[in-house]
């Protein structure tokens, strides 16, 4: 063989390899937002616990992009904050399309997509970055909760080994005015909710408000088996709009304060207090093993559905059940 016939297969055999690992065009995100949410709520619906608040595991997460001028690429990497947490393979020259992928963590990240050639450790053109926000009732998706504190509630050292606790009450918001902004929570350790009910006997309730927060209750346990927990009033707990976090959010409500309160304060504890002293009836029938059962296994579904919480307070509350009576 001629050694110009070599140089030129060189030459070829060069620019072949350069222009396989060439670099693509660098890819656009789609304009619209990327917001998702582990906890859907009907923001303005009424009807039961059930048919207004919906749980999922994961989360799929959707990216459409497009390099429409210059070259496709064969493979992709996504990232949230410069982290790759999805990758894969294209047709090679693939110049659009949609990436999708489970997910299974909350946060507000910067998200980016490269488009690569030669595979995802070849050369690769990244877009620019977009905001990402997966939210999760942990709060970590939130800012911290910017407090209204009165002024007169002073600042008091914690001790070691004690706690201090206080309860917080859902229907605070109305004649009180008084929302969780307004807790002076750098002075506890502890928040009691209250009151998370349970579903089933509760004659006692039916003694107080005319009768009205009973017909809430039953509203909201619809669709639930008794000794089941639900939330009492979805207006107040996850949908109305309050100071200190996001109005585009997509859960609202003291349950959003309380979330992002969290995030200002990492060491409080908040437990929903079960029960109350209208609303302790169900756990008379407790001595049953099977009701027992229901209510542990909702309030295990509960707590992975409002993760801001860290345990369960049960507050069977004297008389209940009628026993005040002569």
């Amino acid at each position: 063989m001629k050694p110009m016939t070599l140089l030129s297969m060189a030459i070829a055999g060069a620019l072949g390899a350069s222009h396989a690992v060439a670099a693509p065009s660098t890819p656009s995100l789609d304009w619209k937002p990327q917001n998702y949410s582990f906890v859907e709520v009907d923001e303005y619906g009424r009807g039961s616990y059930n048919d207004l608040v919906q749980r999922v595991d994961e989360v799929q997460i959707e990216i459409k992009w497009n390099a429409w001028s210059g070259d496709g690429g064969d493979s992709y990497k996504v990232y949230f904050d410069d982290q790759v947490v999805n990758q894969g393979t294209l047709p090679a020259g693939t110049q659009s399309g949609t990436v999708t992928f489970p997910y299974d963590k909350g946060g507000r990240h910067q998200l980016k997509l490269a488009l690569c050639e030669g595979g995802v450790d070849g050369q690769c053109a990244t877009s620019a970055a977009k905001p990402i926000v997966i939210a999760d009732t942990d709060g970590v998706h939130l800012d911290p909760l910017p407090m209204n504190v009165d002024p007169n509630n002073n600042d008091y050292p914690k001790q070691p080994d004690t706690v201090v606790g206080a309860y917080f009450v859902e229907w605070g918001i109305y004649g009180r005015n008084f929302d969780v902004s307004q807790i002076p929570a750098g002075n506890l350790t502890h928040i009691l909710y209250g009151f998370i009910p349970i579903c089933g006997p509760n004659e006692s309730l039916g003694n107080i408000e005319n009768g009205n927060s009973l017909r809430a209750l039953e509203l909201a346990c619809q669709g639930s088996e008794d000794y089941e927990v639900v939330i009492h009033d979805p207006w107040a707990a996850i949908q109305k709009k309050l100071p200190g976090t996001p109005a585009k959010d997509p859960i609202g409500g003291t349950y959003a304060q309380m979330m992002a309160l969290k995030q200002r304060y990492p060491d409080l504890k908040i437990l929903p207090s079960v029960g109350g002293w209208t609303l302790s009836d169900p756990f008379f029938d407790f001595t049953d093993k099977a009701n027992r059962d229901v209510f542990v296994a909702s309030m295990k579904e509960f707590l992975k559905t409002w993760k801001f919480y860290d345990g369960v307070d049960i507050d069977w509350e004297y008389p209940g059940r009628g026993w005040c009576q002569p």
